[in-house]
């Protein structure tokens, strides 16, 4: 049996780095994300000194997971629908993903680099 979902309200604040807001069905959602983020104590930029390709994480095949043991699943709707009064949402990111209807597979990728650099030298003053 399909069923209806019945959201009277959807307040979502923000939707962000490949992240997905679905109302209505689907068959397939594939997010994805690739961030690679760079904190410095000393700010510096000559325009084109990040590269993603560097980073074997980026490209790495990601294995796909397998089931290797039966599933059974009854399901009994007394219901031809989902009703939900109000649903807030601050944030999706990062290859999120909200849906608001029915979905048969959801492939949701996130790859995320964080370097820090920092000053090492320390001053040695001599009063």
């Amino acid at each position: 049996m399909v069923r209806w979902s019945l959201v009277r309200f959807l307040k979502v604040n923000s939707v962000s780095q490949g992240s997905i807001l679905q109302i209505g069905d689907n068959q397939t959602v594939q997010p994805e994300a690739k961030v690679l983020n760079v904190q410095r104590e000393v700010a510096h930029d000559n325009g084109n000194e990040v590269d993603m390709d560097a980073y074997a994480s980026y490209s790495r095949e990601i294995p796909e997971v397998t089931i290797h043991e039966p599933v059974t699943m009854s399901v009994h709707n007394e219901c031809d629908y989902i009703q939900v009064g109000i649903v807030r949402i601050l944030s999706v990111s990062t290859s999120g993903v909200v849906q608001i209807g029915q979905n048969e597979r959801i492939e949701a990728v996130s790859r995320v680099k964080r370097i820090r650099q920092m000053n090492t030298a320390v001053d040695k003053k001599q009063d």
